[in-house]
């Protein structure tokens, strides 16, 4: 039987055609490479339907851009069906809109596993201010390194999402050096005798060009060629020529500020802490939102989403985070500041308690250190911009499922 499997390996080895027998079978070139090669098994693995995926994320989760959807998911379309070379975007677009959002929610669609330290393992996310500097001995250093860098990772994944943020601070002697990657003529690459294929990879620069035109309010296609003329004249022109598809992010509006509000808040009740005080969501009246984006507005008004998280973490998260923390005490905690009573409710409100407050307050202190799970709402009472407070209520269910309310 092993002298029969060994004879079929081999009959399967020759049926690879040369072309592919040339490359490493790390490329995993085809459906014979992937069954002989023991590291094929284990190069990165594609979810089933990540353009759909991706498609539904960006529905989810990123804001104001409509254009934005469009034009990746068709992109990833048209790669998927017929991807005679690689895909090269380019998310061009001011700070805070989004770019490197998608970027992430690409890669968080497209692959299933992640190393040992949590990235995706067919993610490859560069920084532009590692390769900033325009000596000829800077370029040459950051031009091999990022060969190498771009080759390791299709090497372990060829159909790598290959992102190069911040692609403004980059020479453009550098930039050039993925030209060959990108061209398209050639799907095997080599660097340094080793070779890849490039094909079915897909890149990602992010850029800050167009930013004043966006903020002018171009039309799409007066956007794109905007942006297309920005980077011939900072790219070297073949360097440009290479970019499949441009994709322009606009500022965003007062609708989307007040999504990734929402969105913020929604995600509250991941925060660790909590998790322990076992409260299950964080809700926000209309009220804290719009004092949020109106924040935002006023102070941050070039931030966009930055800013929105700017304003949430000082005066949403670090709050409720302390109240939270304090009044989520252990059972031990609990019972001894529910047996002197007085002295909490001085400390919450400033006042001494009626003795049918002192009986609510114990109530109040045991029902916290119980394992039931909380609802926390918050609400403002804004009194002008800039100097919103922020309230919350607990929302505790019962064995009835019968809502019970602590204001705080």
């Amino acid at each position: 039987l092993r002298r029969l499997l060994l004879l079929l390996l081999l009959l399967a080895a020759l049926a690879v055609d040369s072309s592919e027998a040339l490359v490493d079978c790390d490329l995993c070139s085809s459906a014979v490479a992937r069954t002989l090669c023991r590291s094929c098994w284990f190069t990165c693995s594609q979810r089933y339907e990540h353009v759909e995926r991706t498609a539904d994320a960006l529905d989810a989760q990123l804001f104001g851009q409509p254009q934005v959807h469009a034009l990746v998911t068709r992109a990833l379309r048209r790669h998927e069906s017929d991807s005679t070379g690689p895909l090269a975007l380019h998310f061009a677009g001011d700070n805070g809109v989004g770019k490197t959002l998608t970027a992430r929610l690409m890669a968080e669609s497209r692959f299933v596993f992640s190393d040992s330290a949590g990235e995706l393992e067919g993610l490859l996310y560069l920084r532009g201010e590692e390769y900033r500097g325009d000596a000829p001995d800077d370029t040459a250093r950051f031009r091999a390194d990022l060969r190498h860098r771009v080759v390791r990772a299709l090497r372990r994944c060829p159909q790598a999402l290959i992102v190069l943020d911040e692609v403004e601070k980059v020479h453009s002697t550098t930039v050039a050096a993925l030209q060959d990657f990108l061209d398209g003529t050639h799907p095997v690459v080599s660097f340094r005798d080793v070779k890849v294929r490039t094909d079915r990879a897909v890149f990602v620069f992010i850029s800050d060009f167009g930013s004043a035109d966006a903020t002018a309010g171009l039309l799409l296609p007066e956007l794109t060629a905007a942006i297309e003329r920005t980077s011939r004249h900072i790219w070297q022109r073949k360097a440009a020529d290479v970019i499949d598809d441009i994709v322009p992010f606009r500022p965003l509006d007062k609708a989307a500020l007040y999504s990734i509000a929402a969105a913020h808040v929604a995600r509250l009740a991941g925060e660790r802490v909590l998790r322990d005080a076992h409260i299950r969501r964080v809700d926000a009246s209309p009220a804290v939102l719009e004092a949020l984006v109106a924040d935002v507005q006023q102070y941050h008004s070039g931030m966009n989403g930055r800013g929105v998280e700017r304003v949430f973490n000082s005066k949403v998260l670090d709050v409720v985070i302390a109240v939270v923390d304090k009044l989520a005490v252990d059972r031990a905690n609990a019972q001894r500041a529910a047996a002197d009573s007085t002295s909490w409710f001085a400390w919450i409100s400033g006042r001494q308690p009626t003795t049918d407050d002192a009986k609510a307050l114990q109530q109040t202190l045991l029902d916290l250190q119980s394992p039931h799970r909380i609802e926390l709402r918050l609400t403002s009472t804004a009194a002008k911009l800039g100097t919103f407070a922020v309230e919350a209520e607990l929302h505790r269910l019962d064995d009835d499922n019968v809502q019970s309310k602590t204001e705080l």
